[in-house]
């Protein structure tokens, strides 16, 4: 590691990362959740932060409880 190296000097970059949502629809949340976290890895980015219910999209209060979103949120990631 580098003396420049931020890390050597003890710090680590953090980001507060807003990807891109769609309410009720896990599949394209995941994508953009992970096109975002690969971007702050290239960058460089230690510790990044994402939204609570990013998968499922926040503003879903009649669908939250729903069987078949909770199901698409819980199944893995494919790829």
């Amino acid at each position: 590691m580098s003396f420049y190296s931020i890390y050597r000097q003890g710090f680590i970059r953090v980001a507060a990362c807003t990807p891109k949502c769609e309410v009720g629809d896990p599949g394209y949340n995941v994508a953009e959740t992970l096109a975002v976290a690969r971007d702050g890895a290239r960058q460089g980015v230690a510790l990044m932060v994402f939204p609570e219910l990013g998968l499922s999209a926040y503003a879903i209060d009649g669908l939250l409880g729903q069987a078949a979103l909770l199901q698409r949120v819980a199944a893995p990631i494919p790829g």
